[in-house]
């Protein structure tokens, strides 16, 4: 009985130490600036409405200032009307949970999404009402270099 005892108080004090020396959890906190440097943009759809109703596609890179403000050139194909170069401008918004916002002031469309735990990639969708867009954005870490790899949940192949 004092084996068993003594067996069972060596295992409660090293269950003790072990959770002792456990790592605190840390959240993921974000900030403008981790939105800084060049993404690859690849925003595949459909738009349900308005004069270029029907797929839609862009390929690109988005620059983000890391102080709110955005600047990008991309090809873009609105129901087959390719429109290059598009120049893109507007603002974007992240709280410190990571939720990102954007907005392209020239035609005024908005997207959501989430900065990933990471900061290297921005996972994405348009809100409006009419279309569907979602994608994911990856920063460039050596363009001209490094493959891109694009993912939607929407493919017009």
């Amino acid at each position: 009985m004092k084996s068993f005892v003594t067996i069972t108080l060596v295992l409660l004090a090293g269950a003790a130490a072990m959770q002792g020396q456990q790592q605190p959890t840390t959240k993921t906190v974000c900030t403008l600036e981790d939105m800084h440097g060049d993404f690859a943009t690849q925003p595949i759809g459909i738009l349900t409405a308005g004069p270029f109703a029907g797929p839609f596609a862009a390929t690109g890179v988005i620059h983000f200032d890391g102080k709110g403000g955005f600047t990008g050139i991309a090809t873009s194909s609105f129901f087959g009307h390719v429109i290059y170069p598009f120049h893109a401008d507007g603002i974007y918004t992240i709280t410190p949970d990571c939720f990102f916002s954007l907005v392209e002031e020239t035609l005024h469309i908005g997207f959501i999404g989430y900065l990933s735990t990471t900061k290297n990639e921005v996972q994405m969708m348009e809100p409006d009402a009419a279309s569907i867009t979602p994608f994911w954005d990856p920063r460039f870490w050596n363009p001209g270099l490094m493959p891109v790899r694009f993912v939607s949940n929407i493919d017009f192949r």
